[in-house]
């Protein structure tokens, strides 16, 4: 029996836990950009990389296990595998190629890595300009840290200038055998005063922290990490330096405390548990090694309410400082097997700091980093600060899973605000300084509870209709299939309609029932039955009998609009009926000219009966000043224009529908109608987008996922509003809809 051998180095603590995490949940990266500015020989920066990778074994390293093992070995290469993918995004605009630019640096993220096979190191070079580019630079965190990237890229800077020189760099001491040292100080005997240090720091004092609005994920064995980031004035950036000079703590110490506070004010607990990244280079001949030193330390805050911010302050402050003297004695592994309830770094907010930039001018070019993300293991919440002469860059981490977009944006607003409140009151104590921005403060006080809203002079529905009539009446307004019909010729159809009507007896708040398939004579119907002073009762042409007789007697409609084709339908129910596909010639002889209006804004516009699932239908009245509030606030807040084209699909029997039809005709845009049956259609509204240029859409989750199923709908560009609801619209349903339409609202 043949024994399978490698030759390999055990793995360093913080690869462990990096492995671990990767092992459930993915893989953990760190990623940095560098712009270079200047003309950029890739012939050169290739050569540049190489050397790197040549001078880092932890850059050729593979990771494999034995037969039985599920923890791997560092298998070091002696073959340096280089490549730079090139995207060229010159042609783009400024707003494109930064969206384009984004896209990459996420797409080299979620590069899976063959962690057997070594040649770890994506690099991905994005021109800009001639002499404007990017480099991005994407490491599996365990064989990276943020300071690894950093170092990486002053000596690509240094080797590019150098290497048509061939100039030879100095020795390295190499990641394998800092490794074997980190794991002697955790597991040595002498170092048993630094085990007990962190056991008695922690004993009970570690447990799982979410704010208020988490989620409970489906599978917790997954791990979706996203984050939001905002970059605050240099302003605030120097104010920040200045007040912790003059309490004598650092600027990190002053910003945790700012995440520590609004934590305890979001969770309202006494004491907090973060985890708190320290770099790991405590000695001076391994700060520019290759390799995962940086590991996140918990923290236990404790703050009473009533305690003054700066106090707060000078306490982690010092509490920095005395972890940082104990930081290469801890081990996640030995405090999780050791707290009896496996608590570790993953559900811990987490907190990291950085204060320099890296700027290096070679011969005519300068590499400076300006974008950097680091995911080196599980989290659920994580803000990173990168505290530079320019800026305050804020960056909040978070699992999607838990916490939606909104909610992280809106707590990134309260950390901005309290650094704000902090900076000018930091003798305040903690529960007094202020969260809420003026924004928040006004939605929470005033528009969350305020919904009264003056829209000026009421109208009827198909008022609005004939206004827009009056402003554009040769523009487009209704299409179905290849009939066109202008504003003008709607209104006098719908007018002609309206007169014969009144002729047959309709008044002010006459019930006129409608029964017809999709079309041109829908609309005409609707427009019409208002226009006369009535009130439309819907019914839907697939139901059965029964139920136009049901709604017919409760009603006691006089009339029923239909097409001849259904008319036989209601022969037997002692109503009149008008076809108004064959009985057109005679109402064609009435008046084009808008009636005189026989209603106002309290008259009904239309009755619509419930499914009756829940025992006998019932007819809702719904009067014209009920759809107004709606149509008016949509018009304020969604607003169509005369460019917009919206596809109408929804059966005239739900409420919905009413939104569809006079919406676009009161803006001035163009009402599709789609075909009979076309709503539950999934291939054919595709093609229907696509075909007539839609740039308005409302569905229901369901059929939006069928919409994104379809292997055309990358052809409805034209899309620039979906309204989705009526059923849960879930997170993945989300994130898929928008990874197809991304400038969609």
């Amino acid at each position: 029996m043949t024994i399978e051998t490698i030759q390999g180095y055990r793995l360093s603590p913080q690869q462990l836990q990096v492995w671990l995490s990767r092992a459930d949940n993915g893989p953990c990266v760190v990623q940095c950009a560098v712009s270079i500015e200047g003309h950029l020989d890739c012939g050169r920066l290739r050569d540049a990389i190489r050397s790197v990778v040549e001078r880092h074994e932890i850059l050729r390293t593979a990771f494999q296990c034995l037969p039985g093992m599920n923890v791997p070995l560092q298998v070091i290469s002696e073959e340096a595998v280089v490549s730079v993918g090139i995207d060229d995004l010159s042609d783009l605009s400024a707003a494109e190629a930064e969206q384009q630019f984004q896209e990459i640096c996420q797409r080299d993220r979620r590069q899976i890595p063959e962690f057997e096979q070594g040649g770890l190191l994506i690099s991905s070079l994005i021109r800009f300009s001639p002499a404007q580019q990017s480099l991005v630079l994407t490491l599996p965190a365990i064989c990276g840290d943020v300071e690894t990237l950093k170092n990486l890229v002053a000596e690509i800077a240094g080797s590019y200038a150098a290497v048509v020189e061939s100039a030879e760099a100095g020795e390295t001491i190499q990641y394998a055998d800092c490794a074997e040292v980190l794991n002697e100080l955790i597991a040595a005997g002498d170092t048993e005063a630094g085990r007990d240090y962190w056991r008695k720091k922690l004993d009970g004092s570690l447990f799982d922290v979410k704010l208020p609005w988490a989620n409970e994920p489906a599978n917790t064995a997954e791990f979706n990490p996203d984050f939001v980031s905002v970059q605050l004035a240099a302003k605030l950036a120097d104010e920040i330096a200045a007040q912790a000079r003059a309490q004598g703590v650092s600027s990190q110490a002053f910003l945790l405390a700012c995440w520590q506070a609004l934590l305890a004010r979001l969770t309202e607990l006494k004491q907090i548990p973060i985890g708190v990244a320290y770099g790991g280079r405590s000695y001076e001949e391994v700060e520019k090694t290759a390799g995962p030193f940086a590991k996140y330390l918990p923290m236990i805050c404790k703050s009473a309410a009533a305690l003054p911010f700066n106090q707060l302050v000078i306490q982690i402050d010092a509490e920095l400082r005395e972890m940082a003297e104990w930081q290469d004695y801890f081990s996640w592994t030995q405090i999780e097997a050791g707290n009896g309830n496996g608590v570790g770094s993953d559900v811990l907010p987490c907190f990291s700091f950085h204060d320099q930039s890296s700027v290096y001018t070679i011969d005519d070019l300068t590499f400076t980093v300006t974008q950097e993300y680091e995911c080196s293991n599980r989290f659920d919440l994580k803000l990173s600060c990168t505290l530079t002469d320019e800026a305050l860059l804020s960056t909040f981490y978070y699992d999607a899973d838990i916490y939606t977009r909104e909610s992280i944006v809106r707590v990134a607003g309260q950390y901005r605000k309290l650094l704000s409140e902090a900076l000018k009151n930091p003798q305040v104590p903690i529960s007094d300084l202020e969260i809420l921005g003026d924004s928040e403060r006004r939605l929470i006080l005033s528009e969350f509870t305020s919904t009264e809203r003056n829209y000026g002079e009421e109208k009827c529905l198909h008022s609005y209709f004939e206004d827009q009539v009056a402003q554009t009446p040769e523009r487009e307004a209704l299409v179905y299939e290849e009939v066109q019909l202008t504003y003008a010729e709607l209104n006098r159809r719908a007018n002609q309609l309206a007169h014969h009507l009144r002729r047959l007896g309709v008044g002010t708040e006459t019930l006129v029932a409608i029964c017809v398939e999709r079309g041109i004579e829908m609309v005409v119907g609707l427009l019409g039955i208002l226009k006369a002073g009535g009130a439309y009762v819907p019914l839907d042409p697939s139901h059965p009998q029964q139920r136009w007789s049901f709604t017919l007697s409760d009603t006691q409609a006089p009339i029923v609009l239909t097409q001849e084709s259904l008319a036989e339908g209601f022969a037997e129910q002692g109503v009149r009926v008008l076809c108004l596909d064959t009985d057109w010639e005679v109402i064609t002889g009435e008046s084009e000219e808008n009636p005189v209006a026989v209603i106002g804004p309290a008259n009904l516009a239309y009755v619509i009966y419930t499914s009756g699932s829940t025992g006998q239908p019932k007819g809702v009245q719904v009067t014209h000043r009920a759809v107004n509030n709606h149509l008016l606030w949509q018009r304020e807040h969604v607003p169509l224009s005369a460019t917009d084209r919206l596809l109408q699909k929804t059966p005239f029997t739900f409420d919905a529908s009413i939104w569809e039809f006079v919406l676009p005709l009161m803006c001035g845009a163009q009402l599709v109608l789609a075909r009979p049956g076309g709503h539950q259609d999934s291939a054919y509204l595709v093609e229907t987008v696509a075909a007539q240029a839609i740039t308005v859409l409302q569905v229901v989750p369901t059929m939006l996922r069928a919409l994104l199923a379809e292997r055309d709908i990358a052809r409805c560009r034209s899309l620039r509003r979906v309204f989705c609801g009526g059923e849960l619209v879930t997170v993945d349903l989300q994130e898929r809809f928008f990874s197809v339409f991304p400038e969609t609202e």
